[in-house]
């Protein structure tokens, strides 16, 4: 499974789980620290990735009709 962490999440947490799940990243180790959440969403769709974030706004953006402003 790839798990993709948000910035907001502690970088501790990848080497506790890395034995678990491997395939985990951070945002910003894949460059994307300055992407909009859109381009995160688009990022991690086309990569099979599972977002953990803490930032509401990427809620929205799952929406079947949300489009980039």
């Amino acid at each position: 499974m790839y798990l993709l962490f948000d910035q907001n999440i502690s970088f501790r947490i990848l080497p506790k789980i890395s034995h678990a799940f491997p395939k985990a990243n951070y945002i910003k180790n894949l460059g994307l620290e300055n992407a909009t959440d859109f381009k995160i969403w688009n990022f991690s769709k086309s990569n099979h990735y599972t977002i953990f974030t803490l930032d509401l706004s990427l809620i929205h953006i799952s929406e079947p009709t949300r489009q980039e402003a």
